[in-house]
C-alpha cells in the first residue's frame, strides 16, 4: 500500500437524507481507526459518536471506507440540515512491530509500519492545523 493523500479527515454537509458517507480519500486500517462526530453548524457543538451504537462503519486494511448512519441508533440517521459529519482517522501512537536482528523480514509488514508512521505525521499536522 502506498499513502497517496495527506489527508486523514473528511467532512460532509447534512441535508435530511444521507446516511453512508465514503472515507475517500482516507484509508485506514481498521474501523476503530475513525472518529466520527456530528458537528453543528451554528453553535460549532461536537459529539462523538460511538461505532455499533451511532454508526457502523465497513473498509479498511490499508484502504478507504463507509460510515453509515441507518445502522446506528436515536439521535442519528440521516444527518440534519445544519450539521456536519467529520470522519478523522485518528491512530494510536503506538508501534507493535519488533523486528529480530538476522531474522527474514517480511517487506509488506515494514511497509504497513512506514505507512502508519506517515499517517501519524499527517494526523499530527492536522491537529497542530487546529491548534
Amino acid at each position: 500500500m502506498t499513502v497517496a493523500s495527506t489527508t486523514n479527515r473528511k467532512t460532509y454537509a447534512g441535508d435530511d437524507a444521507t446516511t453512508s458517507f465514503g472515507t475517500s480519500p482516507v484509508v485506514f486500517f481498521d474501523t476503530s481507526d475513525l472518529t466520527v462526530q456530528v458537528v453543528n453548524d451554528t453553535t460549532g457543538a461536537a459529539t462523538t459518536l460511538t461505532e455499533n451504537t451511532h454508526y457502523t462503519a465497513s473498509g479498511g486494511s490499508g484502504s478507504t471506507g463507509t460510515v453509515n448512519l441507518a445502522g446506528g441508533t436515536s439521535p442519528h440517521g440521516a444527518l440534519a440540515t445544519g450539521d456536519a459529519l467529520v470522519i478523522l482517522r485518528v491512530l494510536p501512537l503506538t508501534q507493535a512491530v519488533d523486528l529480530v536482528n538476522n531474522d527474514l523480514n517480511d517487506a509488506e509488514v515494514m511497509e504497513a509500519e512506514l505507512d502508519k508512521l506517515t499517517m501519524i505525521a499527517q494526523q499530527l499536522d492536522e491537529e497542530k492545523g487546529r491548534a
